[in-house]
Order: C-alpha cells, then sequence, then structure tokens
C-alpha cells in the first residue's frame, strides 16, 4: 500500500459559500446609488458583504450615457478563486469601483441560495505522497493550494487543485499543514494522515 494525505472535502453550511460564476441578477432598488462617469467595463471592484463574505471578482459593465437610462450588469469570473470566500445567504453584498472611472457609489444585492456555488458533497480526497514532488506556496488572495507531481500530461506538469474557504486560518497555513501531512506520509509506511484544516473546509480537489 502506498503513503498518502487525506483531505476532508465538504462544508458544514451549504448556505454560506463562494459565489457562483456567472451574472448576478440586479433590480433597479440594486443600483439605486450608482452614478455613471463612463460606459464600458471594470474589474477593478470590491465586492464585500455586510457581515461576512470577501474576494469575489467579476466585471461590472456601465451603459446608458451621460443621458441614461443608466444600464449595469454584475458577472462572476469564472478563474478559480473568483467566487471569493465566505458569502452568506440572505447577507447584503455592495460592488464598489475601486478606481470611479466606470461609476460612483455602490451595487447592492442580498445573496441568494442560486448565486451561490453547488456545496461539495461530503468525501474524502486521498493523495499518493510518492506522487507529489512540491508544494506551491500560495499568495495573500489565492483560495487554492497547488500539488505538483512527478507526472507529465503532455503539455505541463500535472498538478492536484485543492480549493479552500478559509476561516480564521491563511491559505499558507493550510499549504504549510498539506506539507506537514506528506512529511507525515512519508515517516510512516502506509501512513495516511489527514490535513488539518482548523476552521477551513475543502471545497474540492482536481487532478490535471
Amino acid at each position: 500500500m502506498s503513503n498518502y494525505i487525506q483531505i476532508q472535502v465538504g462544508v458544514e453550511d451549504v448556505y454560506d459559500l463562494p459565489l457562483k460564476s456567472g451574472a448576478i441578477p440586479l433590480t433597479p432598488s440594486d443600483i439605486s446609488t450608482v452614478t455613471w462617469v463612463a460606459d464600458g467595463d471594470t474589474t477593478d471592484l470590491t465586492i464585500e458583504g455586510a457581515t461576512q463574505g470577501t474576494g469575489a471578482a467579476g466585471t461590472v459593465t456601465i451603459g446608458g450615457g451621460a443621458g441614461g437610462p443608466l444600464t449595469v450588469a454584475l458577472v462572476i469570473g469564472s478563474t478559480s478563486g473568483d467566487g471569493g470566500n465566505d458569502y452568506k445567504v440572505g447577507d447584503t453584498v455592495s460592488v464598489i469601483d475601486n478606481a470611479g472611472l466606470k461609476f460612483t457609489g455602490s451595487i447592492t444585492f442580498v445573496v441568494t441560495e442560486a448565486m451561490l456555488i453547488t456545496p461539495p458533497a461530503d468525501d474524502i480526497a486521498l493523495i499518493d505522497a510518492d506522487q507529489v514532488v512540491a508544494v506551491k506556496c500560495p499568495s495573500d488572495g489565492d483560495l487554492t493550494v497547488e500539488l505538483f507531481t512527478n507526472e507529465y500530461n503532455g503539455s505541463a506538469v500535472s498538478k492536484y487543485t485543492c480549493s479552500f474557504e478559509l476561516d480564521n486560518i491563511t491559505i499558507q497555513e493550510i499549504a504549510v499543514n498539506i506539507s506537514e501531512a506528506f512529511r507525515k506520509a512519508e515517516q510512516a509506511e502506509n501512513s495516511q494522515p489527514f490535513v488539518e484544516l482548523a476552521d477551513a473546509e475543502c471545497l474540492g480537489v482536481t487532478f490535471a
């Protein structure tokens, strides 16, 4: 039997998750404090919940010109991590143009269950400790940890990508805990230690 590390996948609260990729439906009241500056797209946004929820990324498209009527569209990005962290059903989220180049004021919307990602099924991800050769140190804004392997998929080195929702722990601390699990696995034959997640939750592990 090989040495593996184990990562518990799943969430405790299915109404407390990253935002789903795609358009966020907006009502006239959601844009009542928005003032037109210029037509076009902006991605320099802060998307933050009133009580929790940070880090989402997306695009706001402003239209209507100086004479109006004002049109506003908000789309959450599809890149890993664009959904942010810890958005909760019922909370009010504000969206601000950081540079104020397209609009001033704030777009607001109340989070619904349909706006959140589908919660992952409870599972345990097994990762072969003999296969992984490096744990990438993530940046502050990351919500994923990449584990590079000794395999080549024909175009790049194959890797595991572990996605997390963070609470009272940093993504760098998660990476350290993953490295520590690998160290324990290598020190004892046929061992399968769990990664210590503290209050974080793993949303999934993919391999490509």
